[in-house]
């Protein structure tokens, strides 16, 4: 494979990569935790958005780490994966800034979690028992109906918008082996060339 982008993000961007990641971080807790988050609009040159409901402890910048997975049907009937990591920095944004004048039902849901409190799971990190799954969708109903008065200040109290901006990437692609990738950003911000690895 030849021609790779210099900046991982753009080569993520022409290669389709759209809906759900893998993201892992430590939360405000101290523990491990991984989820499935949605992309935040288009993936952009200097980073990647996506939103968290907020959490007692987990504010301001974090170390993360996302895994993306994705098939594409090939001519001949043949499929190819390619499978992306970014490892990095995520950085807080205002709600605005993946907003576009009106909060995603992702945002209004995760807005309505947080405000029907609820007890913690047995299991903790933050998770809510869901006691009355009939009123949540009510709730979340409700929230869309009335989105228009909903200010930035109130769903920034539930929910956190933030920016991975990477300093590692790594792409590997299916095939006779898997043909594996990785850029590192250099002094300056820079991207440096990407370097091929082994497959494995």
């Amino acid at each position: 494979m030849e021609g790779l982008a210099a900046n991982p993000l753009e080569e993520m961007r022409s290669r389709g990569c759209k809906g759900a990641f893998q993201l892992g971080y430590v939360n405000g807790a101290g523990q491990v935790t991984v989820k499935t988050v949605l992309f935040q609009g288009a993936i952009r040159d200097d980073g990647v958005d996506f939103i968290l409901r907020n959490k007692a402890g987990q504010r301001g910048e974090v170390e993360v780490a996302i895994c993306y997975v994705q098939q594409q049907q090939q001519q001949g009937g043949t499929t190819t994966t390619q499978q992306w990591r970014l490892e990095g920095r995520a950085v807080p944004l205002p709600i605005e800034a993946v907003a576009h004048g009106a909060p995603s039902a992702q945002i209004i849901a995760s807005a309505a979690t947080a405000a029907g409190g609820g007890d913690e799971s047995s299991g903790g990190g933050g998770r809510v028992v869901l006691q009355d799954r009939e009123r949540f969708v009510a709730d979340v109903g409700a929230m869309k109906a009335c989105v228009a008065d909903a200010t930035a200040a109130e769903l920034e109290k539930d929910v956190s918008v933030y920016r991975l901006q990477p300093r590692r990437a790594e792409l590997s692609v299916s095939g006779p082996i898997w043909d594996r990738f990785e850029w590192h950003m250099g002094e300056g911000g820079a991207w440096q060339a990407a370097q091929r690895l082994v497959p494995y």
